[in-house]
């Protein structure tokens, strides 16, 4: 069994994924307690203690627009700390397996981004993610950025993910339905970075469960869904509105739906359709 380790363990990626490898793998999972990426000090002693042939980062900072008022925060735990855990990986033989974003793509394109596309990032927190990328990749070792995009799971921060709680709760709901995207569920991109991580991918890839949506589509389909499990849902009224509606900081990219052909021919095989997920997620316990 492989040595691992984990960081950023306490959010959705870091605890579905240490959950997922604690049968396959040697599994150090650290929250940022435990372990924080910015300490060089610190990274470099659980390195070397440790001796892990896989570091999974999944920490971050990804409040994306608080990010716009704490760049300097920002770009320290989302450029400085990669890179830290890169050149200390590169100099062991270990390899980093880092977590980027769609976001680091500016919304102008209508046909999925490939891996290799020119970065547009429109903001603070999709800058730092596209320079997290460059010193990872920079860095001298052999290692791998996967982008992921609209992560969901019972738990977790993201909108997808308390749209679960929100169906049960309120009767009527504003969502909206005027950017595309991907939608990954956690489980599924868990088994996808371990399988990843045994290919000896390097370089860009990009990971989602297949097809793509708006939040508003998310949500009708989630609705239906719960009515078909005889959940308790509540939610009557599903209002299709502008993101402008909603208060943010930040630009996001209206457009952001993810190639995966790479991905799909290194895995061989297909992710599932973000549809076929939303069964798995109603039935998971908080």
């Amino acid at each position: 069994m492989k040595n691992v380790l984990i960081t950023g363990a306490a959010g959705t990626a870091g605890r579905t994924l240490a959950c997922y490898l604690e049968s396959r793998a040697r599994v150090t999972a650290c929250r940022h307690a435990e372990l924080d990426i910015t300490d060089e000090a610190r990274v470099r002693k659980a390195i070397a203690e440790k001796r892990p042939e896989i570091v999974f980062n999944c920490a971050g900072y990804t409040r994306v627009d608080d990010a716009e008022k704490e760049p300097e925060l920002a770009h320290r735990i989302n450029v400085d700390g990669p890179r830290i855990l890169s050149l200390a990986l590169a100099e062991t033989g270990g390899k980093l397996v880092h977590l980027s974003t769609d976001y680091v793509f500016d919304g102008e394109k209508r046909t999925p981004y490939l891996s290799d596309d020119l970065v547009g990032p429109l903001g603070i927190y999709a800058q730092t993610k596209a320079d997290s990328e460059k010193a990872v990749l920079g860095s001298g070792g052999r290692h791998l950025v996967v982008r992921v995009a609209w992560l969901f799971k019972t738990g977790g921060r993201t909108f997808l993910s308390r749209l679960k709680d929100l169906i049960l709760r309120e009767k009527h709901l504003r969502v909206a339905n005027d950017r595309e995207g991907p939608c990954t569920y956690a489980p599924d991109l868990a088994e996808a970075l371990w399988e990843l991580a045994q290919k000896d991918a390097l370089g860009i890839y990009h990971f989602a469960n297949a097809g793509s949506c708006s939040w508003h589509g998310f949500a009708e389909e989630l609705l239906a869904a719960a009515r078909k499990l005889g959940l308790p849902v509540r939610t009557e009224t599903l209002e299709p509105v502008s993101s402008n509606s909603f208060s943010s900081r930040a630009l996001r990219p209206e457009y952001s739906v993810l190639d995966l052909g790479k991905t799909v021919e290194l895995l061989e095989k297909t992710p599932r359709h973000w549809k076929e997920t939303l069964p798995d997620f109603l039935r998971e316990k908080p």
